[in-house]
């Protein structure tokens, strides 16, 4: 729930009680993880430096388990969208799951690409492999957001993402941002043995740091060798850098804030089933759900509850509902319990 003193800061809008249109975590981080920031903030008439941005990749390498010379940062998903639109543009075609992540393909679309890939097929929202490689053949890298939003699914298993890796000889940039709420394997592993291979990561969500902007990509070896690496170093804010490196040294809190999202998304897909609607199982901190029509988002949103419409990417009434706390839970599910019997 949002007090009046976040909604002034940052500028929400008046009405909003309750933000969950976003996937941002519902919680604050623990305040022990900003032991340098004050630091931080007053040495900011400094550039960051190579050994800040250096000690944040290794300490990303042993959380995942990889080698840190794999590890990059950015402020944002879209600055390595970038990097593959750039570096690997032949044709202006790229694959990707319908649907997929929005923002990427409204970046495709701004950039002259054209998105093509398979339906994934409905009600467990399953991408087919061989189609994928079968659309690769003319394209000019692949895209494939696993967790998919704005499903939730966990839309292929790591066997068939190696299929994808091995049969082609594309670049795989697979988009695992809700990582740790999933139930099931990463593909994080096999960035050793395709040199194809790219897999994002980001601390917005379990690590609850969504302002800092620290998106994270873990380069197969072609991939490393297209990555712009000295700018990137510059990219990334030195307080964002001070407090990624106080929470990926202090990450215990990550793991009580996952296991909470997960008991609360459980709940809230049973309470909305309940209610009549269809809410789908996820891997993500968010929800997708049928609705009965298309007027269910905004009433919601007159009532002070953002979620999500998502039904121009679904061809039917959808919407998307991150999963928040306890308190905002119980509000979204009265204030439904009401609106349905209207």
């Amino acid at each position: 729930m949002l007090s009046d003193r976040i909604r002034r800061l940052l500028g929400f809008p008046d009405n909003m009680i309750s933000k969950m249109d976003q996937n941002e975590a519902p919680y604050p981080p623990p305040h022990y993880i900003f032991s340098s920031l004050q630091d931080a903030l007053e040495s900011i008439n400094y550039y960051q430096t190579d050994k800040l941005y250096d000690e944040v990749c290794s300490l990303y390498a042993e959380y995942a388990g990889c080698s840190a010379d794999r590890v990059f940062l950015a402020p944002g998903a879209d600055n390595f969208y970038d990097e593959f639109f750039y570096h690997y543009r032949k044709s202006g075609i790229v694959v990707a799951p319908r649907p997929t992540y929005f923002l990427f393909e409204e970046q495709a679309t701004h950039l002259n690409y054209k998105v093509i890939g398979p339906k994934l097929r409905p009600d467990e929202f399953k991408l087919d492999t061989d189609t994928v490689i079968e659309a690769a053949r003319e394209a000019d890298f692949i895209y494939i957001d696993n967790p998919n939003n704005p499903t939730g699914a966990l839309i292929s298993e790591v066997d068939d993402l190696r299929a994808v890796a091995e049969e082609t000889d594309k670049a795989l940039l697979v988009d695992e941002a809700y990582y740790e709420f999933m139930e099931g394997d990463s593909i994080i592993n096999l960035v050793e043995d395709y040199s194809n291979l790219a897999v994002l990561r980001t601390m917005s969500k379990a690590f609850c740091l969504a302002g800092l902007r620290i998106t994270i990509l873990i380069a197969g070896d072609d991939i490393k060798r297209q990555i712009y690496k000295k700018i990137l170093k510059f990219r990334v804010p030195t307080p964002s850098l001070v407090v990624a490196r106080d929470a990926l040294l202090n990450r215990d809190y990550v793991e009580k804030i996952v296991e909470e999202i997960r008991r609360e998304r459980r709940r809230l897909i049973r309470e909305l089933n309940r209610l009549g609607l269809k809410a789908y199982n996820s891997h993500t901190n968010f929800i997708l759900v049928k609705t009965n029509g298309e007027k269910l988002v905004s009433l919601l949103r007159n009532r002070g509850i953002y979620v999500k419409d998502v039904s121009n990417q679904l061809n039917d009434y959808y919407m998307r509902i991150t999963v928040g706390d306890k308190e905002s839970n119980d509000l979204l599910i009265r204030t439904l319990e009401e609106l349905l019997d209207a």
